[in-house]
């Protein structure tokens, strides 16, 4: 399932957040969104699964725009983790999770989604989760729960808005993990990072935003010193070792 960015443009009151975005996302592609805090990564996410309406432009699925999509039907194509939850709702493990289903619910729960819930909860081990309350969890848990709720909408594209905020690296790389063995599978994946090193390690296609512009996009081959310091307005080293490229902060 491809999809097509043509010339999209987004504005917070009369502020521009994003100009002229063009590109092409395959199926089963790890897309990174690096760049600055304010450079549209996130918002960039939300015009791709309508949160947003571009004032400009068009996000297409296949061929087919997205705002000719019912609500329901975009559910069932593309699911989306926010940066953040409410966490107020005492719920367990195994009903946030079921709540994935809900594009598929007209009443109430089937049993295969129960079945569908329960196989999710095996393959990302948080059987012996399922009765706990979600805000009692630790932060690496519950980021797993909120992904596992996606994955419910058996989706054929996952959005994630920096789901490794506030992760400590143990958490960050299980997260992580658990996504490219998702885009393995032929799941796309677009994901909001800010740990450049991350990306490049997990991500076959990268995207740089700066001042709401795709600054460049493509592999391993725009890791330059010369894009990093452009992107990030400060001085870089990068270390090259063998098949992996580090991405060093130097003085300023």
């Amino acid at each position: 399932m491809k999809i097509t960015v043509q010339d999209i443009e987004f504005s917070y009151n009369g502020s521009p957040a994003l100009q002229n975005v063009n590109t092409g996302i395959e199926k089963g592609d790890f897309v990174a969104l690096v760049g600055p805090n304010g450079s549209g990564k996130s918002t960039l996410i939300k015009c791709l699964n309508g949160i947003l309406k571009t004032r400009k432009g068009t996000v297409l699925i296949d061929e087919k725009p997205i705002n000719a999509f019912t609500p329901g039907e975009l559910a069932k194509e593309m699911a989306y983790v926010p940066q953040s939850e409410n966490r107020k709702s005492a719920l367990h493990v195994f009903d946030v999770i079921l709540l994935g289903r809900k594009p598929y619910i007209y009443w109430k729960p089937t049993d295969h989604d129960l079945r569908i819930t329960a196989n999710i909860m095996k393959t990302l081990h948080l059987e012996d989760l399922a009765m706990r309350d979600v805000n009692k969890l630790s932060g690496g848990q519950q980021q797993t729960v909120f992904i596992a709720r996606a994955l419910a909408q058996e989706p054929d594209i996952l959005l994630l808005d920096e789901p490794t905020a506030n992760l400590d690296i143990k958490h960050q790389m299980e997260v992580l993990e658990l996504l490219k063995e998702q885009a393995d599978k032929g799941i796309t994946v677009i994901i909001a990072l800010h740990d450049i090193n991350m990306a490049m390690r997990y991500a076959n296609k990268i995207m740089m935003l700066k001042e709401g512009t795709l600054f460049a996009s493509g592999g391993t081959e725009i890791i330059t010193k010369e894009n990093i310091e452009k992107l990030y307005d400060i001085k870089v080293h990068i270390i090259r070792e063998h098949e992996n490229i580090f991405v060093v902060p130097g003085k300023f």
